[in-house]
């Protein structure tokens, strides 16, 4: 529970978007409350810093499985708690509920054997950041929400664009 209070502040399922505190893009390393539990690495200035909590209860009444922060410079770049997909449609809901509709940015991914399919993203802009639920988070049962500036945000999306094949991105 410790990492969820880190991330999330989650004290029950029933937390609203002014609870939902992933670390503000920006915020300095040394700020981000519990930061020590994490694993970090640094390559090319660069800090990837994991947590796996494994089970653990977290908002909107499903589990978070782990945790990401991507430290750019000393500072906060990108934010995210991944949960199972089965969990999407209520989170998604949630967060449509604390957050309103959302732009929708949903995009065809590719399978293995070439068959495509929808990864719902949604995407919500707040006072200088980011927030975007993916429901296919880079594997077909992993989903995420994530915080991050709007530069870093539009560059992801821009790099997504560039893979597509036919309309559609690998998994």
């Amino acid at each position: 529970m410790r990492c969820l209070a880190l991330l999330l502040a989650l004290a029950t399922p029933a937390c609203g978007a002014a609870e939902l505190m992933l670390p503000a893009p920006g915020t300095p390393r040394g700020e981000v409350t519990g930061i020590d539990d994490f694993d970090c690495e640094t390559t090319s200035g660069e800090t990837r810093c994991r947590l796996e909590p494994g089970v653990a209860p977290g908002c909107f009444g499903t589990v978070v499985s782990d945790a990401l922060l991507q430290v750019r410079e000393g500072r906060v770049a990108i934010a995210a708690v991944f949960f199972d997909e089965g969990a999407y449609a209520s989170v998604l809901e949630r967060l449509t509920n604390d957050l309103g509709a959302g732009e929708d940015r949903s995009e065809q991914l590719r399978a293995g054997m070439g068959g495509t399919f929808t990864n719902v993203v949604k995407v919500w802009r707040r006072e200088g950041s980011v927030w975007f639920a993916e429901q296919f988070a880079g594997r077909i049962d992993r989903s995420s929400v994530s915080r991050a500036n709007a530069a870093d945000f539009d560059a992801m999306m821009r790099a997504r664009a560039a893979q597509r094949v036919n309309g559609a991105r690998d998994l």
